[in-house]
């Protein structure tokens, strides 16, 4: 059941960094301006989802070992 929680959280940030790596790619690529505060948060929000991702790995390996 605890693998189960890891894997849901790891699945819903790795989806979550995907859109936002997409949204902001596709605006450039059209020529979009999007606000620099926006662009902002949604890096700041990549980063803190990648560490999440990175710490329910290790999580998640550990729980493999035992």
């Amino acid at each position: 059941m605890k693998n189960k929680k890891l894997f849901i959280v790891w699945c819903i940030s790795l989806i979550v960094v995907a859109v936002i790596t997409l949204v902001l790619s596709i605006a450039k690529g059209m020529g979009a301006s999007i606000p620099d505060m926006v662009v902002r948060i949604m890096g700041l929000t990549e980063l803190i989802l990648i560490f999440v991702m990175g710490t329910r790995f290790m999580k998640k390996d550990q729980d493999t070992e035992e």
